[in-house]
């Protein structure tokens, strides 16, 4: 066991199959998985997962998965956010629910971290642009999860 926390992943519903085998759960695990469905789209809020499913969201990538993530800190690492699109999984530090860039004791940001998170809103846009499309698929009709 390792350092555990919440994160919330939000993935187009017709990639709820993937998203449980990689998670390691089924839908009827209800302890630790509270699913919101909207739009088209499942957000997932499992607790307790080791170091933020860092693990299981890059497999998710490595699927192919469409998603964004939200990790909660641990003992051993703040905050996160990740998006993953077509295989890519980009991830950066956050708080608030917003990247946070690395300043260094030269009172500089460090340019490592801009670029990351330049590539994590390029990536985010990509993932929220597929998003939106599904969306428009199906406007007004709340789906059901079996």
């Amino acid at each position: 066991m390792g350092d555990r926390t919440w994160v919330t992943i939000t993935v187009a519903q017709n990639d709820i199959a993937t998203l449980l085998t990689t998670m390691g759960f089924t839908m009827a695990d209800k302890d630790n998985l509270n699913a919101d469905e909207h739009d088209g789209l499942l957000d997932i809020i499992p607790n307790e997962m080791n170091y933020g499913a860092y693990d299981e969201l890059q497999a998710l990538a490595v699927a192919g998965v469409t998603f964004t993530a939200h990790n909660g800190s641990g003992c051993n690492y703040g905050e996160g956010l990740s998006v993953g699109y077509k295989g890519i999984m980009i991830d950066v530090d956050a708080l608030n629910n917003e990247p946070v860039c690395v300043i260094g004791k030269n009172m500089e940001p460090n340019t490592e971290s801009i670029k990351n998170i330049r590539r994590y809103y390029a990536l985010l846009k990509k993932a929220e642009d597929e998003f939106g499309k599904i969306k428009y698929q199906v406007p007004n009709q709340p789906a059901t999860v079996k």
